[in-house]
Parts: structure tokens; sequence; C-alpha cells
């Protein structure tokens, strides 16, 4: 009877956590989303050299509150991605995503790729896959990896075809596929310093 209490009582414990973790979600969610609705009016009035280095800050400061409060990058990216928390207008994975912002790198990689003999190619992460599809990839195998699956979902309903493929992965931790070259941009400056040390890592091992 005793075991069974006890038993019984670490399971509510349990339940109550993750009723715990739901709940505040769900206000976090419902925050982000009046902060954005209030601000906008005022981002309008602020020029764009200003406005992006202080957006930045902000949700770097709301990326740190939530990696601390859900333990894993998945839940925190899955956050930022579902409520448009970079706040672009154009790419939901933030303003280095955005076509203008990517003009020098669009032109260097095809340039990479012919000079070091790139066959296979690991985008990650892929984010959205706003700017890279401007990106001409016929001399190579894409793959685009994420650990949104939202975003990997949408990517293959739209994108994927013979060469280009999508798939969900986290760089921390998830087996990558063996590639001639790994492309990583604006993701490491988000991560813990652990989680930057296990993603080099793993990078190091996919070789």
């Amino acid at each position: 009877m005793n075991k069974q209490q006890t038993t019984n009582n670490k399971q509510q414990t349990t339940n109550n956590k993750q009723q715990t973790t739901n709940n505040n979600k769900t206000l976090l969610t419902v925050l982000y989303k009046i902060l954005k609705k209030f601000s906008r009016p005022v981002i309008k009035l602020i020029p764009r050299v200003v406005y992006i280095p202080l957006a930045r800050l902000m949700f770097a400061n709301i990326y740190d509150k939530t990696r601390f409060l859900y333990k894993n990058n998945k839940n925190v990216f899955e956050i930022i991605y579902t409520n448009n928390l970079w706040d672009s207008r154009e790419s939901r994975s933030g303003v280095g995503s955005e076509i203008d912002t990517t003009k020098t790198i669009r032109m260097i990689l095809p340039k990479l790729w012919k000079k070091y003999k790139i066959k296979t190619f690991l985008d990650i992460p892929c984010g959205d896959y706003n700017w890279m599809k401007e990106v001409n990839k016929e001399t190579i195998t894409y793959i685009g990896g994420d650990v949104v699956q939202e975003i990997i979902a949408q990517n293959k309903q739209k994108y994927a075809r013979g060469n280009i493929s999508f798939v969900v992965l986290d760089i921390t931790h998830d087996v990558l596929p063996q590639v001639d070259m790994i492309f990583c941009k604006d993701c490491l400056q988000h991560l813990s310093y652990e989680s930057v040390r296990r993603a080099l890592l793993n990078f190091q091992k996919s070789k």
C-alpha cells in the first residue's frame, strides 16, 4: 500500500510539473504576442539601422529566459518560429535570412562549391529556406536540416525535389549525414556554451 501511494505521489508531482510548464509556455506566448502588437507602431518610427541591433538584443534576452525554462533548444526555437519572434516581415528565420541581407553569401557559395569540388552540402539550420532558394544548386546535393519540425514539413512541401531534401536534425546530438561541406549560419551565437561545444564536436564526428 505504501509503495502504491509513493508511486501515485511521484506521478502527481510529475503531472503538476508538466502542468506548470504548459501554463508558463502559454503565458509567455501571450506576452510575446502582446509585446509584438503594441511595439510595431513604435518600431515603424525607429530607423532600421537602430531597430535591428535593438531587436537582436531584445530577442537574445527572450531566448535566454525561455532556454532555461524549457531546458532544450527544440522548444525554444519552436516558440521563436511559431510566434515570429525574430520579427522579420520577410522570413520567420529572421533578418539574417532576408534576401537583401544575404546578397554576398548567395554570390560566394556557388564559387566555393566549384573551387573545392563540393558535391554534397548540409545547411544546418536551414530555417525557412527563404534566401537559399535563390542560390543555384544544380551542381550539388543539398540537405537542409533544422530542429523545428514545422519548418522542415513546410520546406519539404514547397521546395523538395531530386537534389534537394530536408530533414529534422538537432546539431547538438543527432547523427549528421556525411557530406563534403557543412554550412552553419546565424545559429551558434544563440546557443549556450555547452550546446556550442556539442555542436562543434558533432560536426567533427560527421566527417
